[in-house]
């Protein structure tokens, strides 16, 4: 997909990922911030987990994507976030699953495999499940759990707009995606 002619207000940041509930955002902020980072906190309404990051991509392709992303089957399951860990190069501290589940790594390949059908480029890297709860953190000498483990049950993805504002990122959900179960 060529992008490079299309106006930049054209092309919306997006990624497809997994949205905490509200209440579920609150409760992780909540226990992250028990962590004594040091860094930048995470918007509690941005807290995600990202299964693809596509980019800048034109508005001429969101009905392929839907279509193609309302396509990928999945299970709907329990994820627990318990552990805390940091990523030295970007500066950031996530949280994550001890063990995720199989029916996460199925789900992210399934997108990863729709997204591919109709064009879109991946990033090469792995995919790691976390959910990043704060940037700018130097070094993180805390503790390697939540005080607070945070469990919700994920029943849809969303493919999701991505803005960057003067007061920082805000998200958009353009369109959720259910998983079965």
């Amino acid at each position: 997909m060529n992008e490079d002619a299309a106006p930049k207000a054209a092309r919306p940041r997006l990624f497809v990922g997994l949205l905490p509930p509200p209440n579920h955002q609150r409760a992780l902020a909540e226990a992250a911030a028990e962590l004594r980072h040091g860094g930048q906190a995470v918007r509690t309404a941005n807290l995600h987990m990202t299964l693809a990051f596509l980019g800048e991509v034109g508005r001429e392709h969101l009905e392929a994507l839907y279509d193609a992303l309302g396509a990928v089957e999945g299970e709907a399951f329990e994820l627990r976030l318990e552990r805390v860990g940091q990523f030295p190069r970007p500066r950031v501290l996530w949280c994550a699953a001890s063990s995720a589940p199989a029916a996460l790594y199925a789900l992210q390949g399934g997108v990863a495999r729709a997204l591919t059908a109709v064009g879109m480029p991946l990033e090469a890297r792995p995919f790691t499940p976390h959910v990043t709860v704060a940037r700018k953190v130097s070094r993180y000498r805390g503790p390697a759990s939540l005080p607070r483990a945070v469990t919700w049950r994920l029943q849809d993805f969303h493919l999701v707009e991505s803005r960057t504002l003067p007061g920082g990122a805000r998200f958009q959900r353009l369109r959720a995606f259910r998983l079965q179960g």
